[in-house]
């Protein structure tokens, strides 16, 4: 209900207004959010507990699904790697679809929307099968969005369009085991990024990157048993392969046409095993390991001389994975406290990047160790002071260890594959409380990173552009306070307040941090009038 109050087109915009969470856009299309200042590259961004792996030269990530179809929305800021594995140095963002469920008969729901501004047209719909010991789900959700209509007049190149399609379906083999099968498809059309247009010398003037056709296709099987008795296992076993295919296009206004042209396929195969045991009453503990490759071989060509001639960023690139972690949450009258220990080993490889020209040195591999600890007392409903220490590590993306392009910020950014994982860590003392008529939480936080990955300027310049090499800095800290409170006034009016404000440094070089989120305050109301 909330998300459709929002009136949000995509998961990266929907957190917006949050405390904590700011919102990244090159584009009309799609929003990426910021969890904590830190941005996509740092913040792990789930469909159903599966990760969206993917390198971003342009748009946003959260439009790879979408919104119309979201059931929940689930944020965690702040370093997550326990649970999450590598990239969660910012918080971890998980978009829940429907599930195929046991009700007997056909069930279903339907919504449609237009907006003036746009002129775009949304529209979703839902539908349920179940008889005996099977469920079947099936889910379609499209967009038809025009260009957007300003005070200023139209903006050009800010319509797209969407299509969504989601299938489940169920067997149960008793009443704790079930067997299930997904698939989920999304794609996008004629999606341009006016926000990031360069000026370029003659003849080209002018580039603005675009992406005719955008796609994620995902196929999963997994098996599910639900534990009884006083101490229950549950269990969830999965099987994934996932592709996220894109087209991305630069056109210049000069030449009228293209002066580059990328193809690139994502394909991510992998699994995942977890339980959670109810070992005592006063012990939960959860344990997993999971593991997952990702490759992908981009195709692209270049304008010159009036010819369109091949300039592969990289070949064969494959990022492998493989984690496991165990946490226990723990009940000691009034006093909850959750402990987790995680260990993965990241390795990536490449044949060879830069066109063909490096072949060698392109393999490194790191293991890293993440943990939490945490705890929060409840001296009353309306007080529960908490505390939490938190560690987790980044490894580098594809792009950022093997391709070599210009980036939105106007520099060419030449790829690293030796790059060192970053290690965050995250220290934060809180206090949060609840009634039915009013709930609050005050928090105030502060997150070192060590070997923060950047762009340095080197002082040279590539296609007429300004170099940057990207290089591990010694450290990075990000400092914040956040606020919110919700009050119900009288019976079905709420009014509430969110208040967020960050300062980042690079410690290497004594300056702000680059692009960090503005303080921001909210208010708002909530309630029904007829």
């Amino acid at each position: 209900e909330e998300i459709v109050r929002r009136g949000a087109n995509n998961p990266g915009e929907l957190p917006r207004g949050e405390p904590g969470i700011a919102v990244a856009s090159d584009g009309a299309q799609g929003q990426n959010p910021v969890l904590r200042g830190l941005k996509k590259e740092s913040v792990v961004l789930l469909v159903d507990g599966i990760r969206l792996n993917s390198a971003q030269p342009q748009g946003a990530i959260a439009s790879f699904m979408s919104l119309g179809l979201a059931e929940r929305v689930e944020v965690v800021k702040g370093p997550s790697s326990v649970l999450y594995g590598s990239g969660a140095l910012g918080g971890v963002v998980n978009v829940r679809l429907p599930q195929a469920q046991f009700k007997a008969g056909t069930s279903g729901s339907a919504m449609a929307s237009w907006d003036s501004a746009s002129n775009g047209l949304r529209a979703t719909g839902v539908v349920n099968f179940s008889a005996g010991d099977h469920a079947l789900m099936l889910g379609t959700s499209s967009a038809r969005i025009g260009d957007y209509r300003s005070p200023d007049g139209k903006v050009a190149k800010t319509g797209y369009d969407s299509d969504s399609l989601i299938g489940q379906y169920r067997f149960r083999i008793d009443g704790a085991q079930q067997l299930r099968l997904s698939f989920q498809e999304h794609t996008d059309e004629d999606v341009w990024y006016p926000g990031p247009t360069k000026a370029a010398a003659n003849p080209i003037k002018s580039t603005t990157i675009y992406s005719p056709k955008q796609s994620r296709r995902l196929m999963e099987a997994g098996y599910s048993r639900q534990g009884s008795g006083e101490a229950p296992l549950n269990l969830d076993f999965r099987v994934y392969r996932q592709e996220m295919e894109r087209q991305i296009y630069s056109w210049a206004s000069g030449i009228k046409r293209n002066n580059a042209e990328t193809k690139v396929s994502f394909v991510t195969e992998g699994w995942d095993a977890k339980a959670d045991w109810l070992v005592h009453p006063q012990h939960l503990l959860s344990f997993g390991l999971n593991a997952w490759e990702m490759e992908a071989s981009p195709n692209r060509r270049l304008y010159q001389a009036g010819n369109m001639v091949p300039n592969n960023p990289f070949a064969d690139g494959r990022i492998e994975s493989l984690g496991a972690y165990l946490q226990d949450d723990m009940r000691f009258g009034k006093l909850n406290v959750l402990a987790g220990l995680r260990h993965d080993t990241v390795k990536g490889s490449a044949a060879s990047m830069n066109n063909c020209a490096v072949k060698n040195g392109l393999s490194r591999s790191d293991s890293a160790t993440s943990g939490s600890l945490g705890a929060v007392y409840e001296a009353a409903p309306l007080l529960r002071p908490y505390a939490n220490l938190s560690r987790a590590f980044r490894a580098g993306e594809m792009r950022e260890r093997y391709e070599s392009s210009p980036r939105g910020d106007g520099y060419y950014y030449v790829g690293n594959p030796q790059i060192k994982p970053e290690e965050a860590t995250q220290f934060e003392l809180g206090l949060k409380g609840a009634s039915a008529d009013f709930n609050y939480h005050l928090a105030a936080y502060r997150n070192s990173i060590d070997n923060y990955i950047t762009g340095q300027p080197t002082g040279t310049f590539i296609s007429g552009l300004p170099v940057k090499a990207t290089v591990n800095l010694g450290r990075a800290v990000i400092a914040g306070v956040e606020a919110s409170a919700r009050w119900q006034v009288r019976p079905g009016q709420w009014l509430n307040a969110g208040y967020s404000r960050l300062r980042g440094e690079n410690k290497d070089l004594d300056e702000p941090l680059f692009q960090m989120p503005a303080d921001e305050l909210s208010l708002g109301w909530d309630g029904a009038v007829a």
